[in-house]
């Protein structure tokens, strides 16, 4: 079984076949959504987003581990409550989670989010949110099975489509 534990900013190198994996399963589920950054860009975009958001107070990244080797990760930003629902004074997003291909299936997801959610309750948290991807039907199941269901349903648009040109 995977060890998971709460790291620091040190290991952000090391998180990088995990996006890139990510980064491909999505393009492979969702190809419709456009071309993809190659690795070197990809990383470096996702590598100073993950700097950027460990610098800050509210954000966490939880590593599972299997013989010293990163074999999963979820980055985790603690945000306020909602300015329309009651809920408790914040929540978590669930910014990122990845685990490697080959180490899927042994239940390191469920614990990543199971992990999550315990440190979130440390922070005062009990609620979590993340985004998916429409067409990714094996993590929208997964997340389904965790508990988590639809809420706010963000929609996509091109500005300057033929139909919104025309005037229709």
């Amino acid at each position: 079984m995977a060890e998971i534990r709460r790291e620091g900013p040190e290991c952000i190198p090391e998180l990088r076949p995990l996006w890139l994996a990510l980064r491909d399963h999505h393009h492979a589920v969702a190809p419709e959504l456009g071309p993809i950054w190659d690795d070197e860009e990809s990383w470096g975009r996702r590598r100073a987003h993950h700097e950027r958001a460990l610098a800050g107070a509210g954000t966490f990244v939880l590593v599972a581990r299997e013989a010293g080797r990163a074999v999963g990760y979820a980055l985790i930003t603690l945000r306020g409550a909602s300015y329309t629902w009651r809920e408790p004074p914040a929540h978590g997003e669930l910014e990122a989670i990845s685990v490697l291909p080959e180490a899927q299936g042994r239940g390191i997801g469920r614990s990543l989010i199971e992990h999550a959610y315990a440190e979130l309750a440390q922070r005062g948290a009990d609620t979590m949110t993340l985004r998916v991807v429409e067409a990714n039907a094996q993590a929208r199941a997964f997340y389904a099975r965790m508990g988590f269901a639809p809420w706010v349903v963000e929609l996509r648009g091109r500005a300057f489509s033929p139909s919104v040109a025309k005037g229709h």
